[in-house]
């Protein structure tokens, strides 16, 4: 494996489309394919993640309060995002850091409802407009400090180096286990991706599909380090915000005096 970054001067005049904007885009690291991992070197991969996912407290499902209140609460339809709990190198509390357009779709001014999969009995109601205050259209980035009931309920985890992976490194997008069956996502690093005013890292599914309706989901490494946020995913693509992005906007919106 190569150490990132390993920057192969790959820039190109195509237009991509992202979180429904259309970007330019340059490409720093990239690769169109994926590992040759054999079957069961994969079936060991998603048992390790799944083990991994087992052992944390840190993935949060988020849903609208009032179509919830009107439905039958066991159906996993209703939750409409993921979420996650991480904590940055300034506050060690933590934040509960989602995708922005998860909101997008709610009424003018609904709660949401977060709930704890490892802690079932407890609900959360935040106001869309609390979250909104701490949300950036630009990134898709929406984050909320945790307050001393989610501090109780959560177990933050912490980002890792993006500048540290590796092409074709494994990865794991873990989705929120209401919504899904099978809430592990398995892939592999393949590059990073520069826009105007954004930055992706790109994960190549390795026969599993796309993680569409994923969004907010944490990409993760085998060690449990958070690498990114899932914002978009096609074919067998997904676009997440790297980590050092999700930090630079947490310590402009709380931090910078």
């Amino acid at each position: 494996m190569n150490k990132a970054p390993v920057y192969v001067s790959v820039v190109f005049l195509s237009i991509l489309a992202v979180n429904s904007r259309i970007i330019g885009s340059e490409i720093d690291v990239v690769s169109n394919e994926s590992p040759g991992v054999d079957v069961r070197e994969f079936i060991k991969l998603e048992s390790e993640f799944r083990e991994l996912l087992q052992r944390t407290n840190f993935l949060i499902a988020i849903g609208d309060w009032e179509y919830f209140s009107k439905q039958d609460q066991n159906k996993a339809r209703l939750w409409s995002s993921s979420a996650f709990a991480a904590s940055s190198g300034k506050d060690k509390a933590g934040f509960m850091i989602t995708a922005g357009h998860a909101f997008m779709n709610f009424n003018p001014n609904p709660q949401v409802v977060v709930f704890f999969p490892k802690n079932p009995a407890n609900l959360h109601l935040i106001p869309i407009q609390e979250i909104n205050k701490y949300s950036s259209g630009m990134l898709d980035v929406a984050a909320y400090p945790f307050d001393e009931n989610m501090k109780s309920l959560l177990t933050p985890m912490s980002f890792g180096n993006v500048s540290t992976l590796e092409l074709y490194q494994p990865l794991a997008i873990f989705c929120s286990p209401l919504k899904f069956l099978e809430p592990v996502r398995v892939g592999f690093f393949s590059g990073i991706i520069r826009g105007v005013g954004h930055e992706y890292l790109l994960i190549k599914f390795s026969g599993i599909g796309a993680a569409n309706y994923c969004s907010g989901a944490p990409v993760v490494d085998r060690e449990g380090k958070i690498y990114g946020m899932l914002v978009r995913a096609d074919d067998h693509t997904g676009y997440a915000v790297p980590a050092n992005i999700i930090e630079e906007f947490l310590d402009e919106k709380y931090f910078k005096k």
